[in-house]
């Protein structure tokens, strides 16, 4: 219990946007390292992650539904923005 506590605490805090880039940084050079050869071609994709990686990934996926509204149309983006103005 108390691990998944910690998880969806840090992940939470990994929306924070004051540190948006030193996660995009470290994910971008995660994936830089792991490089286009690691998976075993019978299995592409079938990597095995560090409990780190696992959590970096699932930050960057909590980040992208965080602010991936503004990929939307403007009316449809409005109808995000305005309750979270509301906060």
């Amino acid at each position: 219990e108390s691990s998944l506590r910690s998880k969806v605490i840090a992940l939470v805090l990994g929306t924070d946007m004051l540190e948006h880039f030193n996660i995009l940084s470290t994910f971008k050079a995660k994936v830089m390292s792991r490089g286009k050869g690691s998976a075993t071609s019978s299995s592409p994709g079938a990597q095995n992650f560090t409990s780190e990686e696992r959590l970096l990934i699932m930050k960057m996926a909590l980040k992208c539904a965080d602010i991936g509204h503004i990929t939307l149309p403007p009316d449809v983006h409005l109808l995000w923005v305005q309750p979270l103005q509301a906060e």
